[in-house]
């Protein structure tokens, strides 16, 4: 009798954890998927608390389900290169019953690709069309949100079949809903990931005050990266990377202070900078 009662106990703890729990089904197949280069993963379990709920709906215009919160997994992936990526997996509602969307994301928490695990329409064939993912991959959250309005719905403007358009939305929120909840929940992590790969670069150049940022800082060896922190929102820092004078990652804190952020003013800005680096 006692080892019953020890036996419901475990399955009820077990029920009570794994609420919300998103993980992979298979983690080495779909990561292998994004990922073909990768040599291993970490699998890093956080808990979206009350908290992290109160942050991510003043980000975002939709509403949430009682599954995005509780206990989540991101995967961390490495290559023979060092850190090449993170992967985040949601469940979304929809007509068609439960969507699983795996999401693979760079570091500075653009899309790099994204696909599902679980999907019982066969709408689910508009991840095929490019002209659909092109509107996704490399997107950042403030790029995504330019797609829907103050009530979270995909705007007309955003090209598309009429037919395909609500459940377009369901990915598009939860895009956005994951990039917000990857910074969010994970943000430490995530930093401390960054950090290995800029551990030897030095500041070479700092810039008081230009049009938009209140002062930038140049560190470099074999790439160069850039922090500045906007006028708008000195406590906020940007990060960006430039290898071969193109910009490969431009990382965007994610602020409710920041809604409406213009991305392209942000990206000419940027350019700005690099050549007020080179004098």
């Amino acid at each position: 009798m006692k080892s019953l009662t020890m036996l419901i106990l475990v399955c009820l703890s077990f029920e009570v954890y794994s609420q919300g729990y998103c993980s992979l089904r298979d983690p080495q197949a779909k990561i292998k998927s994004f990922f073909p280069e990768f040599i291993n993963f970490k699998t890093i379990v956080s808990t979206v608390d009350d908290n992290a709920r109160k942050k991510l709906t003043k980000m975002i215009p939709f509403k949430l389900y009682h599954y995005d919160i509780g206990r989540h997994s991101i995967y961390s992936i490495n290559s023979e290169k060092g850190p090449r990526g993170i992967v985040h997996a949601r469940s979304e509602q929809s007509n068609y019953g439960l969507v699983e969307i795996a999401w693979a994301l760079n570091y500075d928490l653009s899309i790099l690709d994204f696909g599902f695990q679980r999907c019982r329409t066969s709408k689910k064939s508009i991840i095929q069309d490019p002209k659909f993912r092109s509107l996704i991959i490399g997107k950042n959250f403030y790029q995504l949100c330019r797609y829907i309005d103050s009530r979270g719905k995909l705007l007309d403007s955003f090209n598309i079949k009429a037919e395909d358009k609500e459940f377009a939305q369901i990915i598009i929120q939860s895009a956005i809903k994951t990039i917000a909840l990857t910074q969010i929940s994970w943000r430490e992590v995530i930093e401390e990931i960054k950090n290995t790969k800029k551990a030897d670069v030095n500041l070479v150049k700092y810039i008081k005050e230009t049009d938009l940022f209140k002062e930038a800082r140049f560190y470099s060896k074999d790439e160069t990266w850039i922090k500045a922190r906007l006028k708008k929102e000195p406590n906020l820092e940007l990060e960006v990377r430039i290898l071969d004078g193109q910009i490969k990652e431009l990382y965007v804190p994610i602020n409710e202070k920041l809604k409406g952020l213009d991305m392209d003013i942000l990206k000419k800005e940027i350019d700005k900078l690099k050549i007020k680096f080179i004098e």
